[in-house]
């Protein structure tokens, strides 16, 4: 599961079950409405909400939404970039007047996960903007597994 909430609007998000994702208005919490339907038949890998804006990475991509109308989601920018990555962890961000989007990519096997980072500026969602954007094969986060260290 992924869960992400702003104000009336939950976003749930399920990787295992490959139900794509729900848009649900709680703006009355004793009956919560499922408002749309994103993605269907698709792992959810990650998403983020802030206010009426949402990102979401299911299947192969990586798109930014507006929810202004729950019922209609509008598709407003493709964040799909680079090589075959898992973008898994979005995050929305205030910095000096501008909302920014950041997510972590991970690859690898069992035994090592490397990864890299990535920014894009969304204040004009129509037309993001990437701040930061590994070069190919670049890994500068690395993560080993204990486990995998053990004989």
């Amino acid at each position: 599961w992924h869960l992400a909430i702003s104000g009336d609007l939950v976003l749930a998000g399920f990787r295992y079950l490959a139900d794509g994702v729900w848009v649900v208005d709680v703006s009355d919490p004793d009956a919560p409405v499922l408002a749309a339907e994103l993605f269907p038949g698709q792992q959810v890998l990650g998403l983020d909400l802030h206010g009426h804006l949402a990102v979401i990475r299911a299947g192969n991509t990586a798109k930014l939404y507006d929810l202004t109308d729950p019922t209609a989601p509008v598709e407003l920018a493709d964040l799909t970039e680079g090589p075959g990555t898992s973008r898994q962890r979005f995050r929305f961000h205030e910095r000096q007047g501008r909302v920014l989007v950041s997510n972590t990519s991970t690859t690898g096997d069992a035994y090592y996960v490397g990864g890299h980072a990535e920014v894009w500026d969304v204040s004009e969602p129509t037309t993001p903007v990437q701040l930061l954007k590994p070069e190919p094969r670049q890994k500068p986060l690395i993560v080993y597994q204990p486990e995998a260290l053990s004989d």
